[in-house]
């Protein structure tokens, strides 16, 4: 979980998801994008402004996200990263922060 956070902080959230994704070099058994992108969340938020921000990408914030774009999404590392790209700029358009994009998809996706 150490070299996870570290390249969460380092190289970003896209590179820490690809590493932790299943059968890359840090795969955790049982530790599935719903988990590993909380700690990515928590480990990484602000580590680096110029980088995008780590979010969570759960259940319910991959059904918010169907239900807001009308697309298939899926726990993918393609998807992912167009997750972040997406809600970084739904947060420039509503002046508020990632983060709380993230927050509100994940509220209408319960």
């Amino acid at each position: 979980m150490t070299q996870a956070i570290e390249i969460t902080r380092g190289e970003g959230p896209i590179s820490a998801y690809k590493a932790l994704s299943r059968h890359q070099r840090l795969w955790v058994r049982g530790l599935g994008p719903s988990y590993f992108t909380k700690l990515m969340y928590f480990a990484g938020y602000d580590a680096k402004p110029y980088l995008s921000q780590p979010l969570i990408m759960d259940d319910n914030v991959i059904a918010g996200l169907i239900k807001v774009t009308g697309h298939p999404w899926e726990a993918l590392g393609e998807h992912y990263s167009r997750y972040l790209d997406l809600a970084k700029d739904w947060a420039y358009e509503f002046a508020t922060e990632p983060d709380v994009i993230e927050r509100r998809l994940f509220a209408l996706g319960s």
